[in-house]
């Protein structure tokens, strides 16, 4: 039986006591954001919360419809380095947390996730100083290695899904394309395209790919030696489902889409960065119609070295 998780970039849900038909797990392919000085090199720690309610069908006609509530939670230790003016390198190493209500009771799993790495090539760079207008392309992957826990301790299979454990035991890639188009230093847009291949874990379970792409405007003004970044933008996602190869049994409810605007606010002073972000989907199918995020807010520290 099976869980779904599906956040903005992916979050979701449970069931009862030993079985479960709608399900959870974390995806993150890492990247979309609008940064300031894209050739520094920083230090940063974010964390996000969503949630998620969650129908799970009866296994008879004549029992209840169960409803259960899910909160997923990924704190984020990460980085960038410029060896060169067009190559970046980003480390991601997360902390995931699930909280789960059911019938009045309150579970949790937790535990470090995969730790993933970035690599960026900067295709074009063009500045046009007479018209105060940049331009820069951005083509990179991403490896997530699986030192997170993928297998049940105690009594969590009863509660969780496999997608729900800290980790997935697969080794995953991603590729992606980031544009930015920069006017007067001052306002613009970012488009993010990310498609991630995920593969087979050492206990036979197939997970889906994801494809996540997200189009941001950005406005930043000064105010005294300080700066502030408002962004308004919109995401799309698509999670497929996930195959259990020992029954060659696809898994309906382990995928779904959703489309979210976005709102972010950045602000810098000396070398720190804070950012703030949420998102509630305006549109979403996941787990056949039987999940529904409700919202999801993001935090983020950062220090510009």
């Amino acid at each position: 039986m099976k869980k779904l998780f599906i956040s903005a970039i992916i979050g979701m849900i449970t069931f009862p006591s030993i079985s479960c038909d709608v399900c959870g797990a974390a995806v993150n392919t890492g990247g979309g954001e609008i940064i300031p000085g894209i050739f520094k090199n920083f230090l940063a720690v974010r964390g996000n919360i969503r949630h998620f309610h969650s129908e799970h069908l009866p296994l008879f006609p004549e029992d209840d419809l169960l409803t259960t509530r899910e909160w997923f939670h990924t704190s984020e230790v990460f980085g960038r380095y410029n060896p060169h003016k067009r190559w970046q390198i980003f480390g991601f190493l997360p902390v995931n947390t699930v909280w789960k209500e059911e019938m009045g009771e309150f579970y949790r799993i937790s535990g470090i996730g995969d730790a993933r790495l970035r690599v960026n090539y900067l295709i074009i760079d063009q500045q046009h100083e007479e018209k105060e207008r940049m331009i820069n392309l951005f083509g990179g992957v991403t490896l997530k290695a699986p030192i997170g826990r993928y297998e049940y301790q105690n009594k969590e299979s009863s509660y969780f899904h496999r997608n729900m454990l800290p980790g997935t035991g697969t080794w995953d890639a991603a590729t992606h394309l980031d544009f930015i188009y920069k006017k007067k230093d001052q306002y613009g847009f970012m488009l993010n395209i990310n498609y991630m291949h995920r593969t087979v874990s050492p206990l036979n379970y197939e997970f889906g790919d994801l494809f996540f792409t997200q189009l941001t405007a950005f406005y930043k003004f000064k105010l005294n030696k300080h700066t502030f970044m408002t962004e308004l933008g919109v995401s799309y996602m698509d999670l497929q489902p996930d195959i259990d190869l020992r029954w060659n049994e696809v898994q309906p409810y382990v995928q779904g889409q959703a489309i979210a605007p976005i709102i972010r606010v950045n602000y810098f002073f000396g070398n720190w960065g804070v950012q703030a972000a949420t998102q509630f989907p305006a549109w979403q199918n996941m787990g056949l119609g039987q999940v529904q995020q409700r919202y999801q807010f993001d935090f983020g520290l950062m220090y510009f070295l």
